[in-house]
């Protein structure tokens, strides 16, 4: 898998989405370029974070049928790209919107955003 990582990075925050939108899916190819994406990264510029502090991907790699939640089979399938990601770009903070984001990054198909609120998780290397 060859894949630039910027220099510049500071390796501050990795945002992962459930899977791509309709935009990123069929024009632009990037996580979050959609209008909620616009919306997150101008939100994320007033906050101070620049564009090379905050770094997005997706659960899995492509959008399913009339916009399905993506089963664990298919997390599992992109998991590698997300492990790869995580081991070369070593953020400190990883942020998941969502339960198919936070399954991708514990390897947890029971996975919850809401009891996992406010707690530091351990991010599986396998499976």
């Amino acid at each position: 898998m060859e894949a630039q990582v910027s220099q510049n990075w500071t390796r501050r925050l990795l945002i992962v989405g459930e899977r791509p939108g309709q935009d990123e899916d069929k024009k632009s190819g990037h996580p979050f370029s959609g209008k909620s994406g616009k919306l997150l990264r101008g939100w994320l510029a007033d906050k101070g974070f620049s564009q090379d502090d905050v770094a997005f991907t997706n659960a899995t790699r492509c959008g399913g049928p009339d916009n399905t939640k993506p089963t664990m089979t298919q997390i599992r399938c992109c998991r590698p790209f997300l492990l790869w990601e995580l081991e070369n770009l070593k953020p400190e903070t990883v942020l998941a919107l969502g339960n198919s984001a936070l399954a991708a990054v514990t390897n947890d198909g029971q996975a919850s955003v809401t009891r996992s609120r406010g707690r530091l998780l351990d991010v599986p290397k396998t499976g």
